[in-house]
């Protein structure tokens, strides 16, 4: 009987484990996402600035 119970709690650890990976493998996915996000923007940023003192600051 206490090897059942042992062998039921250890799946049921299992278990739990294996959503509380898949639940971090998803939180990591969207801040992959949001930096991927950032990037694009600091890209867009920085060729705007340098757009920008290569005209003196003056519009085109």
């Amino acid at each position: 009987m206490f090897t059942g119970d042992m062998q039921s709690a250890y799946r049921a650890a299992a278990e739990r484990s294996s959503a509380q990976a898949s639940q971090l493998s998803d939180i990591f996915e969207s801040l992959l996402a949001q930096l991927d996000e950032v990037n694009h923007t600091a890209e867009a940023f920085d060729r705007a600035l340098g757009t920008m003192i290569q005209r003196g600051g003056r519009k085109a």
